[in-house]
């Protein structure tokens, strides 16, 4: 599935980055509500960033963090995935990855054009990748070498919030 696409390409990112960062990884659905539920989950830790699973998520995990008085990105980023159009409008704006959506329907169509034209018959199924783009906003700001940002120290590590 996507999410377990997500949640391996995440835990290997991470790993890459900082072998020895602890992980949490909060499951639920793809939801703003779960985005608030989870910030409870894993804020303890003070996690470095919060890394989302969709953009909704993200969302709920911002408006949580806002009530807690945490600084964002100064004491955690945050980041989706989707680039819905909410994602520019929160406040920070949250720093997404944007997927080819107009080249996935393209192909889509082409390869539904061809199986409609009878040359895809029997053919096996394809796994199609396209290339996202990472958005950059200010919910992920990096900061300034050397300062750990906010008043609360954050020991390191990422947390994931992941839909099942």
């Amino acid at each position: 599935s996507a999410a377990a696409e997500r949640r391996a390409a995440y835990a290997a990112g991470a790993a890459a980055l900082d072998p020895g960062a602890p992980d949490q990884v909060a499951l639920g659905d793809f939801s703003v509500e779960w985005g608030r539920a989870a910030v409870d989950e894993v804020w303890a830790a003070r996690p470095d960033a919060l890394v989302c699973a969709n953009d909704l998520i993200a969302i709920g995990a911002l408006q949580r963090l806002q009530q807690l008085g945490v600084d964002v990105p100064g004491e955690v980023a945050v980041t989706g995935f989707d680039d819905i159009p909410m994602a520019a409008l929160s406040a920070p704006g949250i720093t997404t990855v944007r997927q080819p959506v107009t080249e996935l329907a393209a192909e889509a169509a082409r390869l539904l054009g061809r199986r409609l034209a009878g040359g895809e018959e029997g053919s096996p199924r394809q796994a199609i990748r396209l290339t996202p783009e990472l958005v950059v906003r200010e919910s992920s700001v990096a900061r300034p070498a050397g300062t750990a940002g906010g008043t609360v120290p954050a020991p390191g590590g990422a947390a994931s919030l992941l839909a099942d």
